[in-house]
């Protein structure tokens, strides 16, 4: 129905896989789980004004196809698909999480988080919190897709 309603839509992390099943893509169980900090380099026919590789804090244990005509965000080592728009830009679905903030992350790893072991990119609780710039960077970019996704509408 929010796909129909011809209102921006914005999904994030499970709400991207949302978006992506209900526009016809596979969702499925990743074979890598990504929890972290991983770089995302963005895909050459990506609608998104962002840098070409930039880090991006990934939270997922699913992965999904990109939907018939849409345009992907980019991709990190062990996900094709990190995001798209579709819809000439109404409707973003993002799989990393650039809303998220130090302190929601902290939570995050006491909450969720498996053994750094349990795959390769799934990094310890110190990993994901060394570094506070990296959230402050991560925020700018979010900024970034929202100025031209609502200056769009």
């Amino acid at each position: 129905r929010a796909l129909k309603s011809n209102k921006p839509v914005l999904g994030i992390g499970f709400g991207a896989g949302l978006i992506a099943e209900a526009l016809g893509a596979i969702v499925s169980p990743a074979v890598q789980p990504e929890i972290g900090w991983q770089p995302l380099t963005l895909a050459d026919e990506s609608p998104f004004d962002l840098p070409e590789t930039f880090d991006a804090l990934l939270w997922h244990r699913d992965i999904f196809g990109l939907p018939d005509g849409c345009l992907p965000l980019g991709s990190t080592p062990a996900g094709p698909v990190q995001g798209f728009a579709w819809d000439l830009g109404r409707v973003v679905a993002l799989q990393c999480h650039l809303e998220l903030t130090a302190r929601c992350s902290a939570a995050l790893c006491d909450h969720d988080l498996p053994a750094a072991n349990a795959a390769p990119y799934v990094q310890t609780r110190d990993d994901i919190l060394d570094d506070p710039r990296r959230f402050d960077r991560q925020a700018a970019l979010l900024d970034r897709i929202m100025t031209q996704w609502l200056g769009e509408r």
